[in-house]
């Protein structure tokens, strides 16, 4: 892949995701709900995709 290019990848997965993209939309019912680079999730000491999707549904 060439750098600025988008692949849509659906993941339940932080690993899988983390070895593979740099930055994370969370798209629901057609909206994004969060969006946060992968490093900064780590930073904010999120560990599970699942806890970062329930801090930021509803808005971002």
């Amino acid at each position: 892949m060439e750098k600025g290019e988008l692949v849509i990848l659906s993941s339940h997965s932080f690993g899988e995701l983390e070895s593979v993209v740099d930055q994370l939309i969370m798209i629901q019912n057609g909206e994004i709900v969060a969006q946060s680079s992968i490093q900064t999730m780590k930073q904010q000491g999120f560990k599970k995709l699942d806890d970062f999707y329930k801090q930021n549904k509803g808005g971002m």
